[in-house]
């Protein structure tokens, strides 16, 4: 496994953007580069953090991420979008369709998606996304977007987890190349979702769905409702279909687990 290097990182990502500028910090090891981002004075230019050794890394909903060095890359990326804190809805799936389509040719094994904003492979956890704000404008939004990606063997291994080295790899992983592909592309797929919002990617994100038509339980703070998968509306909010009836969940209220009882492939 190759290390993070800013010049390899660099000549990767000028082959895949043809020149696009932004700020590049690679460090040896950071608490939280969701964090750092979030610290930083400005976002008017885009700015991208990563590291291989992460110590105090956190996931949706206070989940511990962590890394040592050559377990996992863990980087964030500073942007500042032209629209409304109301049109952010869908976004984390956005950059979850970013990830599978950068990562699924590097490996044999299928890669699907879990909503709201985690990576499976063989029902274990690939990778996973934060979204956080660090300001709202009239005009536009400030974001910080983090990610987590495992690629060796982990030190601190989450329960249920998988790394890129435990699949059938189809070509030689390098991490630089890995990072600025999947930059390149988050770049060109937010000002996409910048101009027509989550809609033009829902179509997109279901074909790579997890459990999709399969019996599923939305995990809320009050109760489980076990029901069908039926899909996700424009927003990217989930629809389950429960006793004949079908009702959505945003993604900030809920979890989503497969039905333990469902045996189907």
């Amino acid at each position: 496994m190759t290390q993070l290097e800013v010049s390899q990182f660099e000549k990767y990502f000028e082959l895949a953007t043809k020149g696009e500028s932004i700020q590049v910090n690679f460090l040896e090891s950071i608490a939280s580069t969701n964090q750092w981002l979030l610290e930083q004075s400005s976002l008017q230019k885009t700015i991208i953090c990563a590291t291989d050794n992460q110590t105090q890394g956190r996931g949706r909903r206070g989940r511990h991420w962590s890394s040592q060095p050559g377990d996992s890359l863990c980087f964030s990326v500073g942007i500042r979008l032209n629209i409304s804190a109301a049109k952010l809805s869908g976004l984390s799936l956005v950059i979850g369709i970013v990830l599978e389509e950068v990562l699924q040719p590097l490996i044999a094994d299928s890669i699907k998606l879990k909503w709201p904003n985690d990576l499976l492979v063989n029902e274990r956890k690939l990778s996973g996304i934060l979204v956080e704000t660090k300001s709202l404008k009239k005009d536009h939004v400030d974001l910080v977007i983090g990610v987590g990606i495992n690629l060796g063997s982990m030190t601190e291994r989450e329960p249920g987890s998988i790394s890129l080295s435990e699949c059938q790899i189809k070509q030689p992983l390098d991490v630089n190349y890995i990072l600025a592909q999947l930059v390149a592309k988050m770049l060109s797929y937010l000002e996409e979702f910048e101009r027509s919002g989550f809609s033009s990617f829902q179509q997109s994100w279901l074909n790579k769905a997890a459990w999709y038509k399969k019996p599923v339980n939305i995990i809320t703070a009050e109760q489980t409702v076990s029901g069908i998968y039926s899909g996700i509306d424009v927003d990217g909010a989930l629809i389950l279909e429960h006793n004949g009836e079908t009702k959505s969940y945003v993604a900030g209220e809920v979890s989503l687990r497969r039905d333990s009882n469902d045996t189907a492939n």
